[in-house]
């Protein structure tokens, strides 16, 4: 079985921004990324991923 490996991304919210969080953690995951880890303070940070698409090689020619 292949190791899956993914892309991850910070998304950093401050405290009048916040009220957003949902509408930008829909968004994201629309496009794949699932949430992982969030904190702080005066600002929200969030850590999210995705997987990694695998990059297909073209098919050999035929000789």
């Amino acid at each position: 079985m292949a190791e899956q490996t993914y892309e991850y991304l910070i998304l950093r919210l401050s405290g009048d921004r916040a009220a957003h969080l949902a509408e930008r953690l829909n968004q994201h995951a629309a496009e794949g990324y699932e949430p992982i880890m969030m904190c702080g303070d005066a600002a929200l940070s969030l850590l999210l991923r995705r997987p990694k698409e695998a990059k297909l090689e073209p098919p050999e020619e035929a000789v």
